[in-house]
């Protein structure tokens, strides 16, 4: 049997896998990422990783056909280098030139959102479609493009930054520096500080401060009003960044993933209602909007399938 290998590189963790021809996730194993994120022994962390998974599956690195990385950042795709990682505060380093001096095998090194993006086009809710678009609604929005069956990430690097494009100009300040991003009112870290902003101002309501995105969830869905004022305003900000999205690439499916888009159909049903009155061509079909379906395996599995 011959297998790719999977990396997907985190800030805490760093996840390795197996996938075989079929594309199914054989066997995973996770280590930590090295306290600071410094490049060289970071490398070493995921050496060390790669073949303790080889040893677990008792295969040689000749039983495998590539490594794929999925990285924080801009990668340049010919050259698996990390262009820029602020997550990791990289600038030009040889990931992929490292990896494969060590293993001698195939490298290909891509963003993580990209990647997470790729598996769900080819294993999950996009499968049997050309084109999919894959959100992740955590701590940020990122986003995964597949277009007519491509990986998109742009023309040039640094490109397919959903989170950042300007949902509302001179809004709230992003961690990017910008003010207005989307990351700013369609993160889970947005719905978190919107209830914190809301519950100072001393109206009725069960949330508490030092709440997860799931508190205003449920609390939403138990009929609290603040809650509901909130959620709604969340899902309106989403319908707008969904909507754009519809208007200028026009995808057969935009995929959720992240912690938001575990309120399944609380979520999808007022936000497929606000997308339809919003998109431009309403006699056109569009988008369905669906959950991901790969979970935390995305990452892992897409980078494994990453082609040169």
């Amino acid at each position: 049997m011959r297998y790719r290998i999977g990396v997907d590189l985190g800030g805490t963790h760093i996840g390795v896998g197996l996938v075989n021809a079929e594309g199914n996730l054989v066997l995973k194993h996770y280590a930590p990422t090295p306290e600071g994120r410094e490049f060289e022994m970071t490398v070493k962390a995921i050496i060390e990783a790669v073949e303790h998974i080889l040893d677990l599956q008792k295969i040689s690195v000749t039983d495998c056909d590539s490594i794929g990385v999925g990285s924080p950042g801009v990668a340049e795709e010919e050259t698996g280098k990390i262009v820029f990682s602020t997550n990791f505060q990289w600038y030009d380093k040889p990931l992929g030139e490292r990896l494969q001096a060590r293993f001698n095998i195939p490298v290909h090194v891509g963003n993580d959102a990209d990647v997470a993006g790729w598996a769900e086009f080819l294993m999950g809710a996009g499968r049997g479609h050309k084109s999919c678009i894959t959100i992740t609604l955590g701590t940020g929005v990122g986003g995964g493009l597949v277009l007519n069956g491509h990986l998109f990430s742009g023309g040039m690097l640094g490109g397919a930054e959903l989170g950042h494009v300007t949902l509302v100009a001179g809004g709230v300040r992003c961690t990017c520096g910008k003010d207005g991003c989307a990351e700013a009112y369609c993160s889970a870290a947005a719905l978190i500080r919107q209830a914190e902003e809301a519950i100072k101002t001393g109206r009725e309501t069960v949330l508490k401060s030092g709440l997860e995105a799931k508190d205003v969830v449920d609390a939403a869905k138990a009929g609290d009003i603040l809650a509901s004022e909130l959620f709604e305003g969340y899902v309106n900000y989403l319908a707008h960044l969904l909507a754009s999205i519809i208007n200028l690439l026009a995808p057969e499916i935009i995929a959720l993933g992240g912690g938001v888009s575990k309120a399944g159909d609380f979520l999808l049903k007022p936000l497929r209602k606000r997308v339809a009155e919003l998109v431009l061509n309403k006699s056109l079909p569009h988008a369905e909007i669906v959950c991901a379906q790969m979970g935390n395996d995305a990452g892992i599995i897409g980078a494994a399938l990453l082609e040169g």
